[in-house]
C-alpha cells in the first residue's frame, strides 16, 4: 500500500479517522482530569565550614562530606522531625546530591497541594539543620548545614505534566486514526460462488 492510497483511504472514511481521534484525545483528557496534582518545592543547602577559622580540609576529603549529610536527610530521624513538625498534610521528600558540586544537596519536598509543599520542604530543611547542630555528622563548630535557596511556594504542579499528554495523545491518536480509516477501508475478502 503505496501513500496515496493511505490518503485515500483517509479520505474516504474520515468520520472513522475523526471518531478516533477525538477518542483518544478524550481518553487523553481523562488521564488529565483524574491524575492528583502533584506539587514540588525545593530547598537548596550547602555544608560549609561553621566559621572562617575551619577548613573542611581537616574533616577530610571534600567529595566524602556531603553524602555523609545527604544520609542523614535520609534518615528516618529527620523524616520524624518533619511529621512532627508540619500541621496537616506531610508530602514526600527526596534528596539530590551531585556529583560535580559534592557540597550542595536538594532536598525535595511533594505534596497534592502548594502550600503543603512548601510546608514539607522548610520543615525537612529545620530538620536537617537540626541534626546537624546536635553533631550528628561533624561537629557544628567545624561544620554546618546553611541555605542557599530556600523552598519556595509553587506556581504550577509537576504532575500531570499536561504538554505531555495533550502531545501524546494527538500522536498516537493521528496514528490510530490513519489506522483505523485503512483497516476500515480495505475490502473483506471476496465471496465464493457456490455451483
Amino acid at each position: 500500500m503505496t501513500l496515496l492510497d493511505i490518503v485515500a483511504a483517509v479520505r474516504r472514511r474520515w468520520l472513522t479517522a475523526v471518531g478516533v481521534f477525538l477518542l483518544v484525545l478524550a481518553a487523553g483528557a481523562l488521564v488529565i482530569v483524574t491524575t492528583p496534582r502533584s506539587y514540588l518545592s525545593t530547598a537548596t543547602v550547602g555544608i560549609v565550614p561553621s566559621s572562617a577559622n575551619v577548613s573542611l580540609e581537616s574533616f577530610g576529603q571534600l567529595s566524602n562530606v556531603a553524602p555523609l549529610y545527604a544520609e542523614l536527610a535520609r534518615s528516618t530521624a529527620v523524616r520524624e522531625l518533619v511529621r512532627d513538625t508540619v500541621d496537616g498534610e506531610v508530602g514526600v521528600t527526596s534528596v539530590r546530591t551531585f556529583r560535580d558540586t559534592p557540597l550542595i544537596i536538594k532536598l525535595d519536598a511533594s505534596a497534592g497541594s502548594p502550600e503543603a509543599a512548601q510546608a514539607t520542604a522548610s520543615a525537612f530543611v529545620d530538620a536537617l539543620q537540626a541534626e546537624a547542630d546536635a553533631g550528628r555528622v561533624a561537629p557544628s563548630s567545624q561544620v554546618t548545614v546553611r541555605v542557599f535557596g530556600a523552598p519556595g511556594l509553587p506556581s504550577s504542579p509537576t504532575s500531570p505534566q499536561v504538554d505531555v499528554i495533550v502531545f501524546a495523545s494527538v500522536i498516537i491518536g493521528l496514528l490510530l486514526a490513519v489506522v483505523a480509516a485503512v483497516i476500515r477501508d480495505t475490502p473483506g475478502p471476496a465471496p465464493t460462488r457456490r455451483r
